[in-house]
């Protein structure tokens, strides 16, 4: 049985400077989790500590910010990255955000070979380890081999008695 599943954007119009630290910000965390924190960040009641990209944006000095662009990209992404995880563990499924890969993407031209003033892309591609949730084990079915030896031994104790 697969471990890994993943799910994977490419032409997405975020900024990549952006879906680094909120891919940082979540890795590790499970996939309901991540999509609750970002849900947070669109709705301003957290804040993405940039790292890398320091730059991109401060509040009260500390480098923090609310990508709230990305943040809705990313969670189609890992509502994606859920419904993988669901139908390759075949049930419930607990996966763990592990890794990313993270890159720019083709810029759109113009039919002259122009660039778009705005035209940045980004591709993306998120994976998660499934960590299968087991359910408690039922009788176990017996195979058709052993019921047959079950059958004939009782048979051969029944003929026994007489």
């Amino acid at each position: 049985m697969l471990n890994e599943v993943s799910a994977k954007r490419e032409g997405l119009s975020i900024s990549l400077k952006h879906s680094h630290e909120i891919m940082e910000a979540i890795r590790g965390k499970k996939i309901d989790a991540a999509v609750l924190f970002l849900e947070a960040v669109r709705k301003k009641t957290a804040r993405v500590p940039f790292r890398k990209y320091s730059s991109k944006g401060h509040l009260g000095g500390v480098p923090v910010g609310y990508p709230i662009k990305a943040s809705g990209a990313i969670i189609k992404i890992l509502n994606e990255l859920k419904s993988n995880a669901k139908v390759v563990s075949g049930g419930d499924s607990d996966a763990t955000i592990i890794r990313y890969d993270l890159g720019r993407g083709a810029y759109p031209r113009f039919s002259n070979g122009r660039v778009y003033k705005h035209g940045k892309r980004t591709n993306l591609t998120v994976f998660a380890s499934i960590n299968k949730v087991e359910k408690p084990k039922t009788e176990e079915k017996q195979t058709s081999e052993e019921k047959s030896k079950e059958e004939t031994s009782n048979v051969t104790k029944e003929d026994n008695k007489q």
